[in-house]
């Protein structure tokens, strides 16, 4: 399933428009639109973020992906990405996020030994 179409799957199911979850995200409800008619791949990670807070559902539901038996992790590490993405500028936020996403992948950081 694209993204799109779960992205339309969740938005009937909630019983969520385009314009309240474009009020809700900050993601334009013309992006919010073209995403469900399938003229956009996938959105970047912050949009995607923002989308799966307004409709309530993690970033695992949004993307389809099927839940793992770290559910709980990943929705704290979801947190913990948006708060933030939500801090720093544009060049931190990328390079703080994958640094935090290489500690949780137990990769060890640029620099140490």
């Amino acid at each position: 399933m694209e993204f799109g179409e779960r992205l339309d799957e969740l938005m009937r199911l909630y019983d969520v428009t385009a314009k309240d979850l474009a009020r809700k995200s900050g993601v334009s409800q013309r992006y919010i639109n073209a995403l469900r008619a399938g003229e956009h791949g996938s959105p970047t990670v912050e949009k995607a973020i923002r989308l799966a807070r307004a409709l309530g559902v993690t970033l695992h539901d949004l993307a389809g992906l099927a839940p793992s038996g770290n559910a709980e992790q990943l929705s704290g590490l979801e947190v913990a990405l948006l708060n933030i993405f939500r801090t720093l500028p544009d060049e931190a936020q990328r390079v703080r996020a994958v640094e935090m996403l290489r500690v949780f992948a137990g990769i060890k950081p640029r620099g140490s030994s």
